[in-house]
């Protein structure tokens, strides 16, 4: 059951700090991404020509987004996967449920983050086992509620818990090593830099009132022992729906609500609010360096793409019967923005690219992921299978977790035949 307590994206987990209430009309225009270490409140996801050049974005929105409206496909990926782990047929270590994270190390092999049970289980390049890290519990080097994979330097992990509110550094032998803590509306770390620093985001606090609330996400660079540096950026956050339910004020993420998506990388830190194809690159220290994205035409959500998301939302057993009326009051028309979302993920590869998934409101439909390079410049669109999780995109492969029709979960690597 999704709620405000749910956290349903990769990068602000936690509510921490205020942010703005809106009402049930359509908010116009993209974003804005708020550079604090230039200047508290500069606007750099800019709303027109005059704002972009103050931001140091070219001017001419034919320069920042691609013109063209051509679908190039890319058919670099096989559908059929060259290292398989886990699947229907999965016993003991190669049985997966709940699988939070993949990584694929500097040798070839893999690590994969299990939640029940909470295990780190490494795999050799060919899918066989070589052996299990960590235990359930809540000692040093143990797991309770893993919740996030994180690859670092050397090939070291960052395993975020969430039960433990503790993040938990192991070496590529398994190894637990030193912790930071995740105390309760502190920034979450989502990406480990070269240096040893960490990017991490939280979200502003907001009111619950009834209404819709867009919340607000802040990036923070913090230091190898987990303590706040400075920040670097903000950026609106989710959409909320605020309802009274049986006395109480209950939050619900917005059927096809806004929200702003991220990826960090060696070249900076990308993010895009994903009602309009525009997406900016910041540097480490907080700078814009380039914005870019793509014309495309916006679909309009149908009644069949509303019921899909409402049946997935509908609560079970006696929390059911006791939210039912507010369900049905937020996945209403009343409450459903004119258009689908444009894109719902952001990744960037090992050769720097950024791969920007088209959102689909039908899991069931294959995924397309348009590809740019390290100028931001459009180069085709990767259709890849539905019902896979990309993890992570490698020079010749892509890592992710796929589901069957019985929601059984397998590693794979696909093969991945770039062409220039």
């Amino acid at each position: 059951m999704l709620m405000y307590r749910w956290i349903g994206n990769s990068f602000a987990p936690s509510l921490s700090k205020r942010a703005s209430t809106g009402d049930r009309d359509e908010q116009s225009g993209p974003g804005r991404l708020v550079l604090l270490e230039q200047h508290p409140w500069r606007l750099a996801w800019c709303l027109g020509a005059a704002l972009a050049a103050a931001c140091g974005i070219p001017s001419d929105r034919a320069s920042a987004i691609a013109g063209d409206k051509e679908q190039r496909e890319c058919r670099w990926a096989d559908s059929t996967p060259v290292v398989s782990i886990g699947g229907a047929d999965g016993i003991g270590p190669y049985a997966l449920h709940r699988v939070m994270g993949t990584t694929r190390l500097g040798d070839g092999s893999i690590a994969v983050l299990n939640a029940d049970p909470p295990e780190l289980r490494f795999f050799d390049a060919a899918g066989r086992h070589l052996g299990t890290a960590s235990r359930r519990g809540t000692g040093p080097g143990e797991l309770s509620q893993p919740y996030r994979l994180i690859r670092a330097r050397n090939d070291s992990l960052l395993v975020l818990d969430g039960a433990t509110q503790r993040a938990t550094f192991f070496d590529r032998d398994g190894r637990a090593g030193r912790t930071i803590a995740l105390d309760h509306g502190s920034a979450t770390p989502f990406s480990v830099l070269s240096d040893g620093s960490i990017l991490a985001s939280a979200t502003r606090p907001y009111e619950r009132a009834t209404g819709l609330v867009r919340t607000e996400y802040v990036i923070w660079r913090l230091t190898e022992s987990g303590a706040r540096h400075r920040s670097l950026a903000s950026t609106p956050g989710s959409e909320i729906v605020f309802v009274d339910a049986v006395g109480s004020v209950i939050g619900f993420p917005r059927p096809f609500g806004r929200e702003s998506q991220m990826a960090a990388g060696p070249s900076g830190i990308y993010i895009g609010d994903n009602a309009e194809y525009r997406i900016t690159l910041i540097s480490r220290e907080g700078h814009v360096v380039r914005s870019f994205g793509r014309q495309l035409s916006r679909e309009m959500p149908t009644n069949e793409d509303l019921e899909r998301i409402r049946t997935a939302a509908a609560p079970s057993g006696p929390e059911g019967t006791r939210l039912a009326e507010a369900v049905a009051t937020v996945y209403d028309r009343a409450w459903t923005p004119h258009f689908l979302p444009v894109f719902s993920r952001l990744l960037i590869d090992h050769r720097e690219w950024l791969w920007v998934r088209r959102y689909r409101p039908d899991p069931a439909d294959s995924q397309m992921w348009d590809v740019f390079d390290t100028q931001g410049r459009y180069l085709c669109s990767q259709v890849l299978p539905a019902r896979f999780r990309v993890d992570e995109i490698g020079p010749d492969w892509v890592l992710g977790v796929s589901r069957d029709s019985l929601d059984v979960e397998g590693v794979r690597v696909l093969a991945l035949r770039r062409q220039t």
